[in-house]
């Protein structure tokens, strides 16, 4: 949509601003999602610092993962492409989850309990971050006849001139909802495991059903599924696990069908 920004003779990429943007409103909700759950600020603000140089790592080597058949067909204006551009959310997620592990394993914190703020604000950077998707014309939806597709003229990613279905701004309201969603569940619900279960079931099944209207090519298809997609389906039964762990699972408690079940007459 508008992929780059001008200011006088300063040039801006939309991406970078929005995930830059994404950071800083993440960063800044994290502060009363702390105090609320009782942990430090700036344990969790240094450990997201971890994460995200991790999850720099991690985003740009599975998307390498799913253009590898196509590399050796890259021309050297591609090679060059892969620097400022590529990157997979999955990826930074898993890189992200080993950087918040070494942190708080080289400071002796407990990592599951300093996750849990970090895991409640993720989604509101995630959603800005999509909308700057959006803007530059990545990670674009399949073609779509209007008043759902949206025609982009100046992308220098998605086909031009043709109705698509904006799926990164879905995907951004999806995520605003499951932000709301653990900031209310951390509200009544304060444990660590169910909140990242929660925030894991949720977001895989999302994920799993908006990639059915993804159209651009750089996924990686295997068997008729694309990379985020197998990721999704492994992370589903991990999340509901989560959910469940425990004899005072919070699954377990709303799901236990033997108090459902009609009491005999005494």
């Amino acid at each position: 949509m508008y992929p780059l920004i001008h200011l006088g003779p300063i040039t801006l990429g939309t991406y970078g601003l929005m995930i830059c943007l994404g950071v800083a409103l993440a960063a800044l909700a994290l502060i009363p999602v702390c105090r609320r759950l009782g942990q430090s600020t700036q344990d969790a603000l240094f450990m997201a610092v971890y994460a995200l140089v991790a999850a720099a790592v991690g985003s740009k080597l599975l998307y390498l993962f799913t253009v590898l058949p196509q590399l050796p067909d890259y021309t050297g204006e591609q090679w060059a492409g892969l620097l400022s551009g590529g990157w997979v959310f999955y990826g930074g997620l898993l890189g992200a989850v080993g950087g918040a592990v070494l942190y708080c394993r080289q400071f002796h914190l407990d990592t599951l309990a300093l996750v849990e703020p970090v895991v409640v604000v993720l989604p509101l950077g995630h959603a800005i971050g999509r909308v700057g998707c959006f803007m530059a014309g990545c990670c674009y939806g399949c073609p779509c006849p209007p008043p759902w597709g949206i025609t982009l003229r100046n992308s220098f990613i998605a086909p031009n001139d043709i109705p698509l279905f904006p799926v990164q701004l879905a995907e951004a309201a999806a995520l605003l909802l499951l932000f709301a969603a653990l900031v209310l569940f951390t509200r009544r619900h304060s444990h660590p495991q169910r909140t990242l279960g929660l925030y894991v079931t949720i977001y895989a099944m999302a994920r799993f059903f908006l990639e059915m209207l993804r159209y651009d090519a750089d996924r990686g298809v295997w068997l008729g599924l694309s990379t985020s997609q197998w990721i999704s389906l492994a992370l589903i039964p991990l999340g509901i696990a989560l959910l469940c762990r425990g004899e005072s699972g919070f699954l377990r408690k709303k799901l236990n069908f033997a108090d459902w079940a009609p009491k005999k007459n005494q």
